[in-house]
């Protein structure tokens, strides 16, 4: 399982988030960011490693209005923190992974 990290042309995401669903990614976090001269949405999703080469194609191709810097993808190893041992600590609200 791979995490990906991408961002896209913030005009672009419906058509990447329509894609990737294409695709079988069904959870996807999107967070838009704008500044001065740059509007990017930063997706993140899990899925498995047989589709990392699908997705960068599809970011490349429908996440971008054609400048090379409105786009990029990020893949690591995905790690499940919901299967990391948890401890409890003073304050019986919060969980810390592995602390």
């Amino acid at each position: 399982m791979k995490t990906i990290k991408a961002g896209v042309n913030t005009t672009r995401v419906h058509w990447v988030v329509e894609k990737l669903q294409a695709l079988g990614i069904q959870d996807i976090t999107v967070t838009e960011r704008f500044k001065p001269l740059s509007q990017i949405s930063e997706m993140t999703f899990v899925c498995d490693d047989y589709v990392v080469s699908h997705i960068k194609k599809v970011i490349h191709k429908f996440g971008t209005c054609g400048n090379a810097v409105d786009h990029y993808v990020f893949v690591e190893d995905f790690i499940n923190h919901s299967n990391a041992q948890t401890t409890r600590h003073i304050d019986n609200n919060l969980f810390y992974p592995n602390s």
